[in-house]
C-alpha cells in the first residue's frame, strides 16, 4: 500500500490518526506501519498480521465500522429498554 492509498482510507472512513494507530469515533482500527514492501495496518483484534493491500484493508475497515455502529445502537436499544421495565 502506498501513502496516497493510506490517506485514502483515512478520508474515505474520516479516521482519526493519534501516531500511528487508527480510530473511528473513539474505536481503534489498529496500527499502521511501514516496511520494504510499502504500508500496512495490523488490525485490532486480528489473527492476520501486517495487511499490506488496500483493496482488503477498504474492507475490513467496512466490516469493522459496521460492527461498532450495531454495537453501539445494542447499547442506545439496551438502555432505551431499562427505562421501560
Amino acid at each position: 500500500m502506498t501513502v496516497g492509498q493510506l490517506a485514502d482510507l483515512i478520508k474515505k472512513y474520516d479516521l482519526e490518526e493519534q501516531g500511528y494507530i487508527l480510530y473511528y469515533n473513539s474505536n481503534k482500527i489498529g496500527v499502521f506501519g511501514s516496511s520494504m514492501m510499502g504500508l500496512f495496518i495490523n488490525f485490532d483484534g486480528c489473527t492476520l498480521e501486517n495487511v499490506f493491500n488496500p483493496i482488503a484493508c477498504d474492507c475490513k475497515i467496512k466490516h469493522m465500522i459496521k460492527d461498532f455502529k450495531e454495537k453501539a445502537i445494542k447499547h442506545k436499544i439496551n438502555e432505551i429498554e431499562k427505562d421501560f421495565v
